[in-house]
């Protein structure tokens, strides 16, 4: 049949749904490619780098061991700090270049004061901050090459503000204005840090910002349903025997393979920006544990340079706080494992805490509902045996058991009565799911570095995006001989 046009053009085929879904995925991961490839070379990064090569740098206070004991305040002093508001706890210790005494109120208030507590913290200016650099890094600094910094950037990120920059020879140093203590860290770790992981979470503002990240959640979202389509379009396909073929059935096995990783991945990472930071900030608001008041500072309370014989050890830290409604002083040595003591501060008597100590003080310092849910403690001597705690104290600590594994999570100094916020349900299983991320088959505290079952799964993945690659520039070449083949052939 014909009209005035001339014959009618014949309907083209549909394709096949397969070779939709096909083509779709195809397309989609070219619009991934790239960003495919930035996760997986800088999830190889994180994974292969010791975290010994990207820690900050650690100095300590030049000259003899700060003794907390020996500076404290005289009582006058702090009766004063403590009637202008309830106290939680007095800390007396030294991080930077001055020794400070923190005081933390109940309201949620916390202040700085010189350390014979006679008056707030002044700021360091700038040619003391040069002196202390000088001394910590071993070469003479000037203090023309020290800035004050008001702005986060690349090299400064997510740390308090405003602070010293001071550039040495081998790193950028960064001061506090109030104590010098040094926030910094190596140039690897700055590289690490601030390039590595800002790219693979996508926040290319600088900031390596997980929360409410907008373009990680489309790309994520993106990855997802090609992923999906992939595995919708996998069946067997006759084509040529040679290279094509081998490339295809490779890619189609490596994806089935992976197919479950990769919903792993992607929603555990949409889980990380969008719930796990708004549940651990509502967990802590809900399930923070209670302060009580220090008790009042009486005339009766001993000085702490008393009780360091009775210690054994030079403290590096003093802290004042209420235990079991007592007054007392923890004793902190300096040092990654430090030793620790507890003091009645009216008695200068050593306090041992037992196990019906430790239950009192549970009692006291959390929220009911989460003391009522404990149903046995154990002993918990390294950060393994602590699943997901990010708890950084000495050990051991008596551990909470529960009757559901994933109602929440209590830690409790055996020495000093430290109890360690608790967590919600909700905000544990995102961790444990988070694991599942990293490939921790293990679960317990997340582990991603030089993890052998991350490394294979990195190397599947490789491989899944060469042989996705090496089809499609196979497809593209052989439309290029088509396209060069004359119209009478």
């Amino acid at each position: 049949m014909t009209d005035a046009t001339g014959p009618a053009r014949p309907a083209k085929p549909r394709k096949p749904l397969v070779m939709e879904l096909r083509q779709w995925h195809r397309w989609l991961t070219l619009v991934l490619l790239v960003q495919l490839t930035i996760w997986l070379a800088t999830a190889l990064c994180m994974t292969l780098i010791p975290r010994s090569a990207t820690t900050a740098y650690t100095f300590t206070p030049a000259g003899a061991a700060f003794d907390a004991a020996a500076a404290w305040p005289e009582l006058a002093a702090m009766r004063e700090i403590a009637e202008a508001g309830q106290v939680e706890s007095l800390t007396l210790h030294q991080r930077g270049y001055a020794a400070q005494l923190d005081v933390v109120r109940i309201d949620g208030g916390q202040e700085r004061w010189r350390p014979d507590g006679a008056a707030r913290l002044a700021r360091l200016d700038a040619a003391t901050i040069a002196a202390h650099a000088s001394r910590l890094a071993g070469e003479d600094i000037d203090a023309d090459q020290v800035r004050l910094k008001t702005r986060h950037s690349p090299e400064y990120q997510k740390l308090p503000l405003p602070v010293w920059r001071v550039q040495a020879d081998n790193a950028v140093l960064f001061f506090d204005p109030e104590t010098g203590e040094v926030r910094t860290q190596t140039p690897f770790w700055r590289l690490f840090e601030n390039w590595v992981t800002t790219i693979h979470v996508m926040d290319y503002t600088g900031g390596a910002q997980f929360r409410g990240n907008v373009v990680l959640t489309g790309f994520a979202l993106i990855f997802l349903i090609s992923a999906g389509l992939g595995v919708l379009a996998v069946r067997r396909v006759h084509l040529v025997k040679g290279g094509g073929l081998r490339s295809l059935r490779w890619h189609q096995g490596l994806g089935i393979v992976l197919a479950v990783q990769v919903v792993f991945w992607t929603t555990s990472g949409l889980g990380v920006v969008w719930l796990l930071h708004p549940l651990r900030d509502e967990a802590h608001a809900q399930f923070a544990d209670i302060p009580p008041a220090a008790p009042a500072i009486g005339a009766d309370i001993v000085h702490p340079s008393q009780l360091v014989e009775t210690a054994g050890f030079t403290p590096a830290r003093v802290r004042y706080v209420s235990v079991l409604g007592e007054p007392a002083y923890q004793l902190t040595e300096a040092g990654r494992s430090p030793r620790q003591a507890l003091f009645n501060a009216r008695t200068g008597a050593e306090i041992a805490l037992t196990e019906a100590d430790r239950d009192a003080i549970a009692r006291e310092r959390l929220d009911p509902a989460v003391f009522d849910s404990i149903r046995g403690w154990e002993t918990a001597a390294g950060p393994a045996e602590l699943d997901f705690y990010f708890y950084t104290g000495p050990w051991p600590v008596w551990k909470a058991k529960f009757a559901d594994p994933l109602s929440g999570g209590v830690a409790i100094d055996q020495v000093t009565g430290y109890v360690h916020t608790p967590r919600t349900d909700r905000e544990i299983f995102l961790e444990r799911y988070y694991n599942l991320h990293v490939v921790n088959w293990r679960f317990g505290v997340v582990r991603y570095r030089l993890e052998p079952a991350l490394l294979a799964v990195i190397a599947l993945a490789m491989g899944l995006l060469v042989t996705g690659f090496i089809l499609q520039a196979r497809r593209w070449r052989k439309r290029r001989r088509q396209a060069r083949r004359p119209a009478s052939e």
